[in-house]
């Protein structure tokens, strides 16, 4: 009898110790999405260059260097990850809705994007970028640890 529970418990310890060492697998998007058309003179940067894996929220500042009104909602984003060949959608799950922004040519604005709210977390390590606009996009790439 002790035999078998002492069996039982190194099978347990054995299968947490599988799941735990698991390599991070991304959540990719199965569906096929076009490759953003991105807004000419709208630059957008992320609060830091270096994120955690269990990315919570990521702060960006958006200039508009173009000549026509920049529009984007800090709730409707899309978040790819480099895999070396590409740019691949991460899935995103929820309701996202929120109001329009605009950012005027010659000016800057800035919004806190929860993608932990939206995305499997934790994610791994690697490039992405977070991008945001309402018809033409802006990006913004950062690392994640």
């Amino acid at each position: 009898m002790k035999k078998n529970i002492l069996i039982a418990l190194i099978l347990c310890v054995i299968t947490a110790l599988a799941v735990g060492c698991a390599k991070q697998e991304d959540d990719f998007t199965t569906r096929e999405t076009a490759e953003p058309e991105f807004a000419e003179g709208v630059v957008m940067t992320a609060e830091f260059a270096e994120y955690d894996k269990n990315l919570e929220k990521i702060t960006v500042t958006i200039t508009n260097n173009g000549d026509v009104d920049f529009g984007f909602n800090g709730q409707d984003f899309s978040l790819q990850k480099d895999t070396g060949e590409s740019w691949h959608y991460l899935s995103t799950s929820g309701s996202i809705n929120g109001s329009c922004q605009i950012v005027e040519p010659g000016k800057s604005g800035s919004c806190t994007v929860y993608v932990g709210e939206h995305i499997k977390t934790p994610v791994s390590a690697g490039n992405y970028r977070l991008i945001l606009g309402e018809g033409k996009k802006t990006s913004a790439e950062f690392t994640v640890k």
